[in-house]
């Protein structure tokens, strides 16, 4: 998975959990302080999306912050560890 894939499919999820919860672009901007553009460049993976940033949109949206995380692709799952056990690994465990 390259970078650019993982933060697409990071914005797809969050796309998906802001639609599953029913809340607009705009709406969540406003919360965090960003542009609906902003909202938009990171559902789209066009943006890199920053750790706090992430924490925000989680919490706006009543999630974990896993659950914004994508889940283990088949085909890159014996080349690329699962994305949540990274992040396990290194954040939760503070390594």
């Amino acid at each position: 998975m390259t970078r650019h894939d993982f933060y697409c499919a990071v914005g797809a999820r969050i796309q998906a959990v802001r639609k599953e919860k029913g809340r607009g672009q705009k709406d969540i901007a406003a919360k965090l302080d960003l542009s609906r553009e902003s909202i938009s460049n990171i559902e789209g993976g066009r943006h890199a999306l920053q750790l706090h940033v992430a924490v925000q949109l989680a919490e706006e949206l009543g999630v974990s912050l896993m659950d914004l995380l994508p889940e283990q692709s088949t085909t890159t799952a014996d080349v690329v560890p699962d994305a949540r056990e990274l992040f396990k690994a290194r954040v939760l465990r503070g390594a």
